[in-house]
């Protein structure tokens, strides 16, 4: 029985669970080079059961949160390069724009936001001010 999936020859280890095997990348059958950093199923299948038996309370939900938390700044930088060095025009303005709506808010919708840090910043100086000339009045 011929298998579907693509092989490595080469191994994970637990210093680089998610990123691709160590060893020469090859075709299953054809012999053909695969894509740089291209990962198989069967490799994402034996790094998520080394997650697993890392984190062996984790559920489920819980260890998709942390695999996304811990990669997205990798994932975030991937996506600038995209966007100011991708092979076509249009992977590039897809990029470009899938940043600036992350940062500033999609075009036509309200960007102010309660929560921002610098709304954070203007109410401790509001209140900072407030406070001292309140001392400095009796109040």
């Amino acid at each position: 029985m011929s298998r579907e999936f693509d092989e490595y020859e080469g191994e994970i280890t637990p210093e680089q669970p998610m990123g691709p095997p160590q060893g020469k990348r090859r075709s299953a059958g054809s012999g053909t080079p695969l894509p740089e950093g291209f990962v198989n199923q069967e490799a994402m299948d034996i790094a998520l059961g080394m997650e697993r038996a890392t984190h062996p309370d984790e559920t489920t939900e819980e260890l998709t949160h942390r695999l996304f938390k811990e990669n997205s700044p990798s994932v975030a930088m991937q996506i600038v390069h995209i966007a100011l060095r991708g092979t076509s025009e249009r992977l590039k303005l897809d990029a470009g724009k899938y940043v600036i709506d992350r940062v500033m808010g999609p075009v036509g919708k309200e960007t102010h936001r309660a929560d921002s840090p610098l709304d954070a910043l203007v109410r401790q100086m509001q209140d900072d001010v407030e406070k001292a000339a309140n001392e400095a009045y009796g109040g």
